[in-house]
């Protein structure tokens, strides 16, 4: 399970674990976040994308500022890894 929060960070869990599997700090506030396969996108405050790899979370894979005027409220990423 994957959560997202206004405390600048993403977690990881594991539903079978006492704790978290992991915490990522993340630029601003968490807004939305979508998964899709192995990846997960990450929109926050400031109209940031993050695109994270969850196999290893060591580093963001692909860091995009969103083209649209104010912060992204709504990400989708589609089945077929595209988009």
């Amino acid at each position: 399970m994957v959560t997202g929060s206004w405390d600048r960070s993403v977690r990881l869990w594991d539903p079978r674990a006492p704790c978290n599997a992991g915490t990522f700090t993340q630029p601003d506030r968490v807004y939305t976040m979508s998964v899709a396969g192995d990846r997960l996108i990450v929109g926050t405050a400031g109209r940031r994308v993050l695109v994270w790899d969850l196999r290893n979370m060591g580093y963001v894979q692909q860091r995009r500022e969103s083209s649209l005027k104010f912060q992204t409220r709504c990400i989708r990423a589609f089945p077929n890894k595209q988009v």
